[in-house]
């Protein structure tokens, strides 16, 4: 099994961490190995992406989450009318990608692929315009 090294950790964090482990019953190696192993399975909360969706002939969009909201998302419609159920799924998704609590992107997305031909995820970074 690989080695993982950390280098100048402070003496008041040691005892700290010495603490959690003895309370916990274990080694500091110990509980720190379970401390680690546990932080690198923890579903994180995602910030600045956006959620394409496409309904080809119909209607396109992204919800985009961008700094703890979602007011840069946005909704195309085509020549044709949108369907109701698409216009709410847009609004479900923007509200809880606004939200953006654990498991809410996740939860747009299911909710946006109800009713697009394709829905995915992208990173989303600002343009600044100049004049």
């Amino acid at each position: 099994m690989p080695t993982l090294i950390i280098r100048d950790v402070p003496e008041d964090i040691i005892g700290l961490l010495d603490a959690r482990a003895q309370a916990a019953g274990q080694s500091r190696e110990a509980w720190l190995r379970t401390q680690i192993a546990a932080l690198a399975r923890e579903v994180q909360v995602h910030t600045n992406y956006m959620i394409h969706f496409v309904q080809r002939g119909g209607f396109a969009g992204a919800v985009v989450q961008y700094n703890g909201n979602a007011d840069r998302s946005y909704f195309i419609a085509g020549s044709r009318n949108v369907p109701q159920e698409a216009a709410q799924a847009y609004e479900e998704a923007k509200e809880l990608v606004g939200r953006n609590a654990l498991g809410d992107r996740e939860a747009a997305m299911v909710i946006l692929s109800k009713v697009s031909d394709d829905v995915y995820e992208t990173p989303y970074t600002p343009h600044e315009y100049t004049s």
